[in-house]
């Protein structure tokens, strides 16, 4: 193992009640720098974007939170809803004092909250840099049956992940999945994923209910009608070898994107992470994109 990965900026933390979760916000950055609030992705968490941070040539205010049931906020009793991580983030926003229109960036599920917030809320988004976010292919309702029976057939009984009994297993599992990052950068994620346990075992911080089929099918044509209303100017970021492309490819044709004027670009040697895996580079498409828009 190469030495530990050594974080560039310090990152504060705070727990702010959002809806009866405590969230862990976590900030970079001056207080009175110009701010961007980053979403993270499944099963992932607010402190990795660390990479990211460290990566910034310019000063800026990053704040993020792990989304409830990820990370270190809290967990719901039962399921989660997609739609609740929009009034999270609405909420969020309000307990943050952060009343005028607030440039976001967001990963993957991160991003498509984010794509959804800034339709429904036009006028409370500068900016959106949408970084592998691409909605999902449409539904068949005749899954309809099967997929409420699969989601009542999980919630019957609440599962525990049974833990990994070495970081260095974790390691390995993230970088088969982004075989770009360090040992150091894989390290730090592992360590931010999971919490050591009795026994010495290392315990994912996610929820396992977020495992739960969704009851709700997935409707491309209602994501489609929110994108539509976006009025803030749009960067997506995609990674050249991601394997979430596939399919929604609509988005790079002018002809078909599906928010008007999106700007594209396509980060070589990454994957779907790629925060993880070019974090220099996805900095520096943020902040140039950030650039252009307070010019």
């Amino acid at each position: 193992m190469s030495a530990e990965y050594e974080p560039r900026v310090a990152r504060r933390e705070q727990t702010v009640a959002v809806r009866g979760v405590d969230y862990r916000v976590h900030e970079w950055g001056e207080p009175d720098a110009p701010v961007f609030i980053y979403l993270h992705g499944w099963g992932d968490c607010a402190p990795s974007f660390q990479f990211v941070v460290d990566a910034l040539s310019g000063t800026h205010r990053v704040i993020a939170a792990d989304w409830r049931g990820f990370g270190d906020s809290g967990h719901n009793s039962s399921a989660y809803w997609f739609p609740d991580y929009l009034a999270d983030l609405d909420a969020l926003l309000l307990a943050l004092d952060i009343d005028e229109p607030v440039s976001i960036v967001g990963h993957s599920m991160g991003a498509n909250v984010a794509a959804l917030y800034a339709g429904i809320f036009p006028e409370k988004v500068a900016a959106f840099i949408n970084i592998e976010g691409f909605g999902l292919p449409e539904s068949n309702p005749e899954d309809a049956p099967e997929r409420y029976r699969g989601w009542v057939t999980a919630t019957r009984q609440r599962q525990h992940h049974p833990g990994y009994p070495s970081t260095a297993m974790l390691i390995s599992r993230i970088r088969q999945r982004s075989p770009r990052i360090s040992d150091a950068r894989a390290d730090y994620v592992a360590r931010c994923w999971t919490r050591e346990v009795a026994g010495g075992l290392r315990e994912l911080k996610a929820d396992m209910a977020h495992r739960w089929p969704n009851a709700v099918l997935y409707r491309r044509a209602e994501a489609l009608a929110c994108w539509r209303q976006v009025s803030a100017p749009v960067l997506l970021i995609c990674g050249a070898d991601s394997d979430f492309r596939e399919g929604l490819l609509d988005w790079h044709e002018p002809t078909t994107c599906p928010i008007p004027g999106t700007r594209v670009v396509t980060i070589e040697d990454a994957g779907h992470m790629l925060h993880f895996e070019q974090p220099e580079q996805l900095a520096a498409h943020i902040e140039e994109f950030l650039a252009a828009k307070q010019s």
